[in-house]
């Protein structure tokens, strides 16, 4: 099964939920969103980028596709370091020791080879770690298995790893309207000061074996975590077909590109980036350090790499679906389609009216609104 965020987000309790409770815990509370997961409103974006592939049957969720900012940040940190450590120490050096009879060019030529050595050392094994993290990472996603989600059954799969993380075990089916979604936000301190914390998550407590089956995503904020769930809602409810229709409007992806990010990505950055000049969001200062950094990063080729790396991912395929699962995926008649149950859909139309009357009013509140007037028992 896909695996969440390195940050962890406090799991719910376990105990029987409805959509629109809430659970606190220290620092923190967690909203509800489903089981009947019911339409929150707003915006329907995929801010977490965490939807792979989707089609007229399923989505994959949790295993998406390589990033152009990884690429960015590892070329970035490293051609900064090589700079640091090459010539960044030697300046420092000369700006200590230089006076009248060691003038600084003098001090700092001195100690530019004098360092050379041990600099080209540190920087040639921080090389080294770079170039051996890649392909353990590769694999690493190959072996992935994503949370996949089919709105034909409205059923969504699960496929858990085994303790060790090596192997998969027998795929779990559990219906659309019996998952739990929830969204956290919390804090915490530390010595630079408070830290807030917002995700989205969704699964299904195994109370067989006491355990949940689950993936979780950290957002920026709280509204970005809802989004995200609204964007698999409005999947399952046939109200969005494509990867255009959940996408950022404010991002950098355009309608013609394909899903997974390459040189188009930075050339599209590069684009908004002129944009936002032209508009007056952004001054020329800005511009200037964006294109420092751009050559910092060696310009187009953090695209490059991650639109090979989506390449390989394309050519050799993900790993091998477990049989019943591949068999769940296939697409069926439309007259054994199943349906939303009558009570979600009563439900869906109250919370959407409520929704009208008060676009601004919390999802919580709309929530319990419409189980109050319902009459129904959690």
């Amino acid at each position: 099964m896909a695996k969440k965020t390195a940050t962890e987000l406090p799991k719910p309790s376990g105990q029987p939920h409805r959509a629109g409770d809430t659970e606190g815990f220290f620092g923190g509370r967690t909203l509800f969103l489903a089981p009947l997961p019911l339409p929150a409103g707003g915006s329907r974006v995929d801010f977490s980028q965490g939807i792979g592939e989707l089609n007229e049957v399923w989505l994959d969720y949790g295993v998406g596709w390589p990033r152009v900012s990884g690429w960015q940040v590892l070329l970035g940190g490293y051609i900064s370091s090589f700079i640091l450590i090459v010539f960044g120490l030697p300046l420092g050096m000369a700006a200590m020791t230089s006076n009248e009879d060691y003038p600084f060019w003098s001090e700092f030529i001195y100690h530019f080879y004098d360092d050379l050595e041990f600099s080209l050392f540190v920087v040639g094994c921080v090389f080294i770690l770079l170039v051996g993290y890649w392909p353990l990472a590769h694999m690493k996603r190959r072996r992935l298995i994503p949370v996949r989600l089919n709105r034909q059954r409205r059923e969504v799969c699960f496929v858990p790893q085994s303790p060790d993380g090596r192997d998969a075990e027998a795929p779990v089916f559990v219906p659309w309207e019996a998952i739990t979604a929830w969204v956290v936000e919390a804090q915490g301190a530390s010595q630079y000061g408070v830290h807030r914390h917002y995700g989205m998550g969704f699964g299904h407590f195994d109370a067989e074996r006491e355990r949940w089956l689950s993936l979780e995503v950290m957002t920026a904020a709280l509204p970005m975590a809802i989004s995200n769930w609204e964007a698999l809602r409005a999947y399952m409810d046939y109200e969005v077909d494509s990867l255009a229709e959940i996408q950022d409007p404010l991002g950098i992806r355009r309608p013609d590109d394909p899903p997974w990010e390459g040189v188009h990505t930075v050339r599209n950055a590069r684009r908004k980036l002129h944009e936002r000049r032209r508009n007056g969001e952004v001054g020329w200062i800005y511009v200037v350090f964006w294109y420092l950094w751009y050559l910092v990063e060696l310009g187009p080729l953090p695209g490059y790499l991650a639109e090979g790396e989506a390449w390989l991912l394309r050519r050799r395929g993900p790993k091998a679906l477990p049989p019943e699962m591949v068999e769940w995926s296939k697409p069926l008649p439309k007259e054994q389609w199943a349906q939303p149950s009558e009570e979600l859909v009563r439900l869906a139309a109250e919370a959407r009216r409520l929704r009208r009357l008060d676009p601004r009013r919390p999802v919580a509140e709309i929530f319990a609104e419409v189980y109050r007037g319902k009459g129904v028992v959690a």
